[in-house]
């Protein structure tokens, strides 16, 4: 059987595809400066992601997330993703926290413990406040960020356990297991293969054939890890890039109807008004007229 789609998750070898990223990752914890009205757009290695809001306001946009809102004193949770935008609502001072696959691996035992409490299979997470030790955390980070070892690989990698050890000590298991909540299930490197291939597949076989499993194995794996059905959660899914677009840029709707690959502007319009209830044009104007 794959590795990818193996449900016994404790003390295996991880999939092949995991092995450049797990050998290669640069692991890091990073502090770094994001203006108002600026946009930073980052592309970053097989792993999962959490951001600390340390001050200001921000939204990100990263596969499942468009938009998603984060304020200072809160931290959010981001599933593998080959990239993701951060905007600056308000100047901000943010401090990014990856967790590699080989550090997640580790901790298989208590990620399966949290999917226990995961009594409803969310895409999106909740945003986390950040907690006295999490502080104190930052603050002892901050302190000694620029002596000659802290960027060493190995005292990385003991910032990043010691940092889930916080996050165990700091909330209970129900907020973890909401904050958690995107890459919780039976098998969690199936979910975080999803989300990092999310933008480079164009349909369900592509997806099946990066699994090298049938469509009908894949798509019976994706229901039970997410919820739903693979073609339902890939239509939600496109129908909120779509509207991102009309409500955020001025591209015509026939560019957006070959962008996301209807066969029509009538068939694009038809697919909007189903999920939304409003033409393009409506939700468009209606944006305009708000945001005036």
């Amino acid at each position: 059987m794959n590795l990818l789609i193996n449900e016994n998750l404790e003390n295996r070898t991880p999939h092949p595809y995991y092995n450049n990223q797990i050998e290669n990752y640069p692991i890091s914890f990073e502090q770094y400066n994001l203006q108002e009205n600026k946009v930073l757009e980052k592309r970053k290695p097989n792993g999962n992601l959490i951001i600390i809001v340390l001050s200001g306001k921000i939204s990100i946009s990263s596969g499942e997330y468009i938009n998603k809102f984060v304020s200072a004193g809160y931290m959010a949770f981001l599933p593998p993703s080959s990239q993701y935008k951060l905007s600056g609502l308000e100047s901000s001072v943010l401090m990014n926290c990856e967790i590699p696959t080989k550090t997640r691996i580790k901790a298989n035992k208590w990620f399966e413990t949290l999917s226990l409490h995961c009594k409803k299979r969310n895409s999106i997470s909740i945003n986390l406040p950040i907690k006295q030790g999490i502080k104190q955390f930052i603050d002892i980070f901050q302190n000694n960020s620029r002596q000659p070892r802290i960027g060493s690989p190995e005292i990385q990698e003991w910032k990043q356990e010691g940092f889930l050890l916080l996050l165990k000590s700091s909330y209970s298991p129900k907020e973890l297991a909401e904050f958690f909540s995107p890459v919780l299930g039976c098998n969690m490197e199936f979910k975080e293969f999803i989300y990092f291939n999310i933008d480079s597949v164009k349909c369900l076989q592509d997806f099946a054939d990066l699994a090298k499993c049938s469509l009908t194995f894949f798509c019976r794996e994706f229901k039970k890890n997410f919820g739903e059905s693979a073609y339902q959660w890939l239509l939600k899914r496109k129908s909120q890039l779509v509207l991102h677009d009309i409500e955020n840029t001025a591209i015509p709707f026939q560019e957006l109807a070959e962008k996301y690959g209807f066969s029509s502007q009538p068939h694009f319009t038809r697919f909007i008004k189903q999920w939304y209830n409003d033409t393009p044009k409506e939700i468009r104007s209606r944006k305009q007229i708000i945001g005036k």
